[in-house]
């Protein structure tokens, strides 16, 4: 199902539950010896999210980045002769100092553009560093240098609204001690981003089965990233995924459980995933991350974080343009899982029966996987998307014209890409 999705405001209300990303293998003994860490082929570029906040310097893309003259908006202005409408909409629209006073801590906070930074950083290559677009406006006759802080900053913009694919509906409720307990009035109340389901199951419907088959189908097999948004609480952080790495089994293979009177075998998982960074300065260049893979143990390996649950003591990348966090879940078999003793081979496998169960879901897990109480849990996907194609503007500038951007500036044609105008 595609629908469209929102900023990371707190309105988010048109998610649904019953969206799902499309999983084409679901054998699990192919998937892990075969995917068991993988990479986008192209990953997604770290960027900041271009906040409502600007700091001094303008809000949303009307900021003006370090060594700038013009922020991205105006240069826009000035390049298609709007008469400084693109700078005025967003100091209008995208400025905190708009919101009322219940919101301006939060929008000051985390307001911004982050799922249009996601979706430009998964569908477009990341601009070159070291040497800036100079174009010419054939209607206009202005010549403009656009540098990549413009073009990160024009592309976050034109991809705000999408068409896209989900898998999770996403919570709105702080969380607390409701997400241990479905019977809480809090957590079978309904969800506003989704009525059709309770507080409680838009917490938790990312599943580890769904979160299992999303990696290794689109990161694994088709090579490209997803986003998630990693904040599973009420706010909305949306990061693109480049990769993940599943460690070697550990735990019960062999002995079953019965349940619901079938023998079912539990099988528990580790895994880390890693996104480019948004926590990242205006004027951010990759050093080290520009050759970073996966499978270089010395980037990644099959080592279990310890503590699990604090996402700052994982791996990244020494210049911070890449980040990862660590999840354990148990997934159940309708046969034995029969591993090699180093446990990176599957021998033999049953079906994946049922959704799986998180380790954080254990309310005696509290301290291990949130430090900082449940509303501060960075733990599974709050919901899971890939983008399908810009849609028309309902949260982005609309002065601000994709197509023309494509056509003018970068000079290419954006229907490889999926773009529907």
């Amino acid at each position: 199902m595609k629908k469209t999705i929102l900023c990371c405001f707190i309105f988010f209300c048109s998610l649904s539950a019953s969206a799902e990303l499309e999983i084409s293998q679901i054998d699990f003994k192919t998937l892990f010896n075969s995917y068991r860490f993988s990479q986008a082929t192209v990953l997604p570029w770290p960027s900041i999210y271009w906040p409502f906040d600007g700091a001094g310097g303008g809000p949303g893309i009307n900021h003006i980045p370090p060594g700038n003259d013009k922020s991205p908006a105006q240069k826009y202005d000035e390049f298609f002769a709007t008469g400084g409408k693109a700078a005025e909409w967003e100091n209008k629209n995208h400025n905190c100092e708009l919101f009322e006073s219940s919101l301006q801590m939060n929008c000051r906070s985390w307001y911004g553009h982050c799922n249009g930074w996601t979706a430009a950083a998964l569908f477009n290559s990341e601009p070159d560093y070291d040497h800036p677009i100079v174009v010419t406006n054939p209607n206009t006759g202005v010549t403009m240098s656009f540098n990549y802080m413009d073009i990160k900053a024009l592309l976050t913009e034109a991809w705000l609204d999408v068409w896209a694919t989900y898998s999770g509906t996403g919570s709105t409720v702080p969380a607390a001690g409701w997400i241990f307990d479905p019977n809480d009035p809090i957590a079978k109340a309904p969800s506003s981003a989704n009525p059709g389901v309770s507080n409680f199951d838009a917490y938790w419907d990312v599943t580890p089965r769904a979160f299992f088959f999303a990696l290794t189908n689109y990161l694994g097999i088709k090579k490209v990233g997803i986003a998630v948004d990693r904040f599973t609480g009420s706010q909305v952080w949306n990061q693109p995924l480049v990769a993940y790495r599943l460690l070697p089994i550990q735990g019960n293979k062999a002995t079953p459980i019965t349940k619901d009177g079938q023998s079912i075998y539990p099988v528990t998982f580790g895994v880390k995933i890693y996104w480019a960074n948004d926590s990242v300065g205006y004027d951010f260049k990759r050093r080290e991350s520009l050759t970073w893979d996966v499978s270089n143990p010395t980037n990644s390996n099959d080592t279990v974080p310890n503590p699990p649950g604090r996402e700052w003591a994982q791996d990244s990348t020494p210049d911070g343009a890449y980040v990862s966090r660590y999840l354990s879940f148990t997934l159940f078999f309708d046969a034995p899982v029969v591993a090699s003793d180093d446990g990176i081979t599957i021998l033999s496998a049953g079906k994946i029966v049922g959704d799986g169960v998180w380790a954080h879901a254990d309310k005696s897990q509290t301290d291990v996987w949130y430090p900082y109480g449940p509303e501060l849990s960075q733990t599974h996907p709050d919901f899971m998307w890939r983008p399908d194609s810009i849609t028309r503007p309902q949260y982005r500038n609309p002065i601000i014209d994709p197509e023309k951007i494509y056509k003018f500036i970068l000079k290419q044609s954006p229907e490889p890409l999926g773009i529907k105008f």
